[in-house]
């Protein structure tokens, strides 16, 4: 459910270390101060974390000017986010990546979009579930591959 789903947002963001990539995020989702200040806010303030790279769809700029940046601006330690990586993302893929402590190797927090894996609310659709992927998956590989080829020029 949405509780458990934002607690362990937080504390993949609380274990992240060094660079955090968010890959085709809906920015929609952070326009609620609440849900910024539990799912990104955490990454930002992450003493570990060095820089923070968001891999979005095009579409998703004017929400990341008027809802995201701001709120963004308002951390002590804005600095370390990286203007966001423009692409078209037609991937019905969403996920977070970093290395992890205490391992240092890279883990993620994998969600789909779509049936049968968002929630519909009145407001907008969520996420229903998040797949935490493990270091020692061979899914990590895939996820860091399609991250690359986007950053890339893809």
């Amino acid at each position: 459910g949405p509780r458990l789903l934002r607690s362990e947002s937080e504390r993949f963001a609380q274990a992240a270390c060094g660079e955090m990539i968010w890959f085709n995020v809906c920015f929609l989702m952070f326009k609620p101060q609440e849900l910024f200040d539990v799912l990104v806010r955490p990454a930002i303030e992450n003493p570990l974390v060095t820089s923070i790279q968001f891999i979005a769809d095009e579409k998703e700029k004017a929400l990341w000017e008027s809802e995201v940046l701001p709120k963004i601006m308002q951390c002590k330690t804005n600095q370390k986010v990286r203007e966001p990586r423009w692409s078209k993302l037609p991937e019905t893929v969403s996920f977070i990546l970093a290395d992890t402590q205490p391992t240092g190797k890279a883990e993620a927090l994998l969600s789909f979009w779509g049936e049968p894996f968002m929630a519909h609310t009145t407001a907008r659709n969520v996420p229903r579930y998040i797949f935490h992927v493990r270091a020692h998956s061979e899914l990590v590989a895939r996820l860091v591959e399609l991250a690359r080829h986007h950053r890339v020029g893809g």
